[in-house]
């Protein structure tokens, strides 16, 4: 005798409907995002967009997973499980303490630090304590504002070589350094753009150069000026950054000896435009840094209600050219910036 089957009650087939739509598009997405970008310059504003925020895109993994879990069938998990094997694999390693690398008996030493300090919303105090507790060789800081004689005071007594372009807006840059400064050269990497700076420093007889860098963030065409009607329907554009990356490789590319490139890159480590730098040059962080390097925004006045959150973004690096190896890299301590800072301790042959 035939059993006759129920179909599910009528009122349980619209939730079915959004609970494998949701499932269904968030993991293909995620999945073709990271393979699309993988491949292909950040030319659609969706794809610049999952590139730049990454991180959060792939956080919401274990909701995609628990969703799964609500009717769990073998698609519905598997669906759920690839955008978390995705997020362990690009971020785990992170979350793993390792030991610093070492640095040889035969190789010396230096300390890089980089700050945006924003325009001097900085507290002073702040930035001579963090010096004082750091004590680097090299400083590399961006938007200095046009009032710089409080910055020589917090800076000078351990870092007696400084070159500055201060400005009223945020592309003012500068470099502050222990050891001599042979010369140095500002850089308007594109028309339009934040200025960068190449410090050319003595290390006992051979040349370091190092990059004091500031690249625009990718905001819409028109955004620090007047906003275009068609701004918000293409709400990331990349274009001047993709330039400006492209016109400071060129540059590395000409520098003999070892090089540092340490700013604030206004970009997710997700991009094409970091794919062309980690070609050519080796993240500090990525190699040997601990946790996710998030550095911006480090002030409360970024968030929502008076929420109190960590940075939630990593565009603050240090780039490394061949011949030097980072040892330890950490990021550092908030002192009054919209951005915490980048200190890596470098190993040079």
């Amino acid at each position: 005798m035939a059993v006759a089957r129920s179909s599910p009650p009528t009122n349980a087939l619209p939730w079915r409907i959004v609970h494998a739509t949701l499932l269904v598009g968030y993991t293909v997405f995620v999945l073709g995002a990271t393979i699309w970008a993988s491949i292909t310059p950040d030319t659609t504003w969706w794809l610049a967009l999952a590139s730049e925020f990454s991180f959060f895109v792939l956080a919401a993994s274990p909701i995609a997973l628990a969703l799964a879990l609500v009717r769990p069938t073998p698609i519905s998990i598997g669906l759920g499980t690839v955008p978390l094997v995705l997020f362990a694999l690009i971020y785990g390693g992170r979350l793993v303490p390792h030991p610093p690398a070492s640095a040889g008996s035969d190789r010396r030493e230096i300390t890089v630090y980089t700050q945006n300090i924003a325009g001097m919303y900085t507290l002073l105090e702040g930035l001579q304590s963090q010096i004082e507790r750091v004590q680097p060789d090299l400083l590399a800081m961006q938007e200095v504002p046009s009032h710089v004689d409080q910055l020589h005071q917090a800076a000078d007594p351990m870092l007696p070589y400084s070159v500055l372009e201060p400005r009223p807006n945020p592309s003012g840059i500068g470099t502050w350094s222990r050891l001599p400064i042979l010369d140095t050269q500002t850089l308007t990497l594109v028309p339009g753009g934040h200025l960068s700076q190449r410090t050319r420093i003595d290390m006992g007889g051979e040349t370091l150069t190092l990059y004091s860098v500031h690249l625009n963030p990718p905001w819409p065409r028109g955004w620090h000026g007047t906003l275009t009607p068609f701004a918000f329907v293409n709400p990331v554009e990349s274009s001047l950054r993709q330039a400006q990356v492209q016109a400071l490789l060129q540059d590395v590319r000409a520098q003999p000896g070892p090089v540092i490139v340490a700013g604030d890159f206004n970009m997710g480590e997700r991009t094409w435009d970091y794919r062309q730098l980690s070609a050519v040059l080796t993240d500090a962080f990525a190699s040997s840094g601990r946790g996710l390097g998030h550095t911006f925004p480090s002030r409360d006045e970024w968030w929502p209600f008076g929420l109190h959150l960590p940075p939630a973004l990593r565009i603050d690096y240090v780039w490394l050219g061949p011949g030097l190896t980072a040892r330890e890299v950490q990021v550092a301590d908030q002192m009054g910036s919209d951005h915490q800072g980048l200190i890596a301790r470098i190993a040079v042959d």
